[in-house]
């Protein structure tokens, strides 16, 4: 935000006109609410990622791994075995049963480190990413100074309409008075009928520019509510002593071309 403009906003907020908003509660209003603020806040954050991105490839590379497994088994074996009795000769078949009971835990586990130890690509990646991002956070300053410019535009707008209604309406009250002293002076025969007239179609012509005033101050509110997402109350007006900076008139370096700027 350059010196003039915090001095302007500055300005405004030594103005108390009670509940009155300042231009700067209207700027922070539309810092958070404006839409055109938002996208750029968000295309910014988003780019901001590619950066961290791009590190990542020329860093090194850790990836682990690990399984556990456990077996458990029980069961019941059968083994028959045929035997020729001695004594009488006859074959005997012996069945023998067992009982049995297995148990196995294998645990497994791996890390891999992995670096490049030269990736041309990755590092004109990241040196891409740097630039991408520096210009993000530049159109992001840019926004900004341009919601800066869209909210004083709109603030001042609102009070031009506002004084300009005023101004009718006091006009319309006067050019009223001016009406009925006419017809008074004609009804007891001062004037011609056409000065009657002339003055009922000033009359009707400051209706028209009262309703037309009301009309441009309907749409510079809205053009406001459209930046700070809420249709504005009652705004502070200009000090008296509001400091006006007057343009310093400075020479370059080389003493050929002069410029202007404010300090």
């Amino acid at each position: 935000m350059n010196n003039f403009l915090k001095v302007l906003l500055f300005s405004f907020i030594l103005i108390d006109n009670g509940n009155a908003a300042s231009l700067l509660d209207v700027y922070e209003q539309a810092l958070v609410n404006d839409p055109r603020i938002k996208e750029a806040f968000a295309n910014k954050e988003a780019i901001i990622e590619a950066k961290p991105q791009a590190r990542s490839f020329i860093l090194p590379q850790l990836s682990g791994s690990a399984s556990f497994s456990d077996n458990d088994s029980d069961g019941q074996s059968t083994f028959q075995q045929k035997i020729i009795n001695p004594i009488n000769g006859e074959e005997v078949v012996i069945t023998n049963n067992t009982d049995f009971l297995q148990e196995s835990e294998t645990l497994q586990w791996d890390v891999t480190l992995r670096q490049a130890i030269f990736d041309y690509g990755s590092w004109m990646n990241l040196r891409k990413a740097n630039k991408t991002v520096a210009q993000a956070e530049i159109d992001y300053l840019a926004a900004e100074q341009d919601l800066i410019i869209r909210v004083a535009n709109a603030y001042f707008n609102v009070l031009a309409a506002e004084d300009t209604l005023e101004a009718e309406q006091a006009a319309r009250q006067a050019i009223e008075k001016q009406l009925d002293q006419a017809q008074k002076r004609f009804d007891v025969g001062l004037i011609a009928i056409t000065d009657v007239q002339e003055a009922q179609a000033a009359y009707d012509q400051s209706i028209a520019n009262e309703i037309t005033s009301k009309r441009n101050l309907a749409t510079a509110k809205e053009s406001l509510r459209a930046i700070t997402d809420s249709y504005p109350g009652q705004l502070n007006k200009p000090d008296n002593n509001l400091p006006l900076i007057m343009p310093i008139h400075k020479v370059n370096q080389t003493g050929l071309k002069p410029h202007w700027s404010k300090t």
